[in-house]
């Protein structure tokens, strides 16, 4: 954690300031220490990133991923039953961190994919301004915004992708990491702009995570949001049930394996038959199942198709919404300049203004 990200943090419990106490500390970086607030509550920064979730999550996420910080900090162990919300947010979390631990490369198609996902923003937008990536994932969209010019780029996450994520841009000046939970997010109100890619549809309650989100964006701010969509995705919707009661409940590992077993037909057909055919510009593509989607797929590595198909299986809960319910999330927060636009035919992009 770089010392000047302090002034953008308060407690998430009483959104009061804390007050750092550095254990270890590497050149520029603290790579050990505690966060105190007024009120009592002490967060901790283990390997780099600052850890502020409350309980009953602070406890059960950071002591199983960081066991030997409390062995030395027996003060700080509580024990919390878990209610059903932290339970529904905890394995959605540890399900995507198994997925950013695997595939926690940079890739440079990354790039324009994040541009494609935040349309109508263009990389100049971000120069000098405080982002917020909502669900950082392994930081992928966090290094582009680093890189676009953003004066500060923070992402947040829950799970253990935070740890892959902090690998990935501590050598930037400019980006940071914080482990917290997105309907509690531990930040002063005081971001130019903030994004969440693929993260609102997998939460209980998504527009309660818009919300919080937008919370943090402070007057003449935007946000963008990219969310899957109903309409358009009925092949998705399909087989949802069976992700939803086999594949969310398998094993990880097997999860992943039964994933690569999928790609294998499907990036041929992707490759031989949906970008030629596109690419010619053929009719016959406007009767091809999930075409736009299909097509978008054949730009990508094989590797990188086999992230995509593991993402679509492994979550435990996902939401596929109406444009109508995207457009409504936006007019109840009285937002301006509102734009939400289709993306492969199969998901909505929402942009907006404080």
């Amino acid at each position: 954690m770089k010392t000047k990200l302090l002034s953008y943090l308060v407690c998430p419990n009483c959104g009061g300031n804390l007050k750092l106490e550095v254990l270890k500390k590497d050149l520029s970086e603290v790579i050990e220490g505690l966060l105190k607030c007024a009120c009592k509550e002490v967060f901790p920064i283990i390997q780099g990133v600052p850890r502020l979730l409350l309980e009953p999550l602070r406890s059960r996420v950071i002591e199983e991923q960081h066991p030997e910080f409390f062995r030395q900090h027996l003060n700080l162990r509580a024990t919390h039953s878990l209610d059903a919300l932290s339970k529904k947010k905890l394995n959605t979390s540890v399900r995507f961190g198994y997925e950013w631990q695997r595939f926690s490369k940079l890739e440079k198609e990354y790039e324009e994919q994040f541009l494609d996902w935040i349309y109508p923003i263009k990389n100049p937008f971000f120069k000098n301004k405080v982002v917020l990536d909502a669900g950082c994932g392994m930081a992928r969209h966090l290094f582009c915004a680093a890189k676009f010019g953003a004066k500060e780029a923070i992402g947040v996450d829950l799970g253990p992708s935070v740890d892959v994520a902090y690998q990935n841009i501590k050598h930037l000046h400019n980006a940071h990491v914080v482990q917290a939970d997105i309907y509690h997010l531990p930040f002063k109100d005081s971001f130019d702009y903030a994004y969440s890619i693929g993260v609102l549809h997998h939460l209980p309650a998504p527009e309660e995570g818009f919300k919080s989100v937008l919370s943090k964006v402070k007057k003449k701010g935007s946000i963008s949001i990219w969310v899957y969509g109903q309409e358009g995705n009925g092949l998705l919707q399909i087989v949802d049930p069976i992700r939803r009661f086999l594949f969310s409940k398998l094993p990880l590992g097997l999860n992943q394996a039964l994933s690569f077993v999928f790609t294998l037909p499907i990036y041929p057909l992707i490759q031989y038959v949906y970008r030629p055919l596109n690419n010619q510009k053929r009719s016959i593509c406007a009767v091809l199942p999930q075409n736009d989607f299909m097509y978008y797929l054949s730009k990508f590595p094989f590797h990188v198709v086999h992230s995509i198909i593991f993402d679509q299986m492994l979550a435990p809960i996902a939401f596929y919404l109406k444009k109508s319910e995207v457009n409504a999330w936006f007019t109840r927060e009285k937002l301006k300049k509102v734009n939400i636009s289709w993306r492969n035919k199969n998901s909505w992009r929402g942009y907006g203004e404080k």
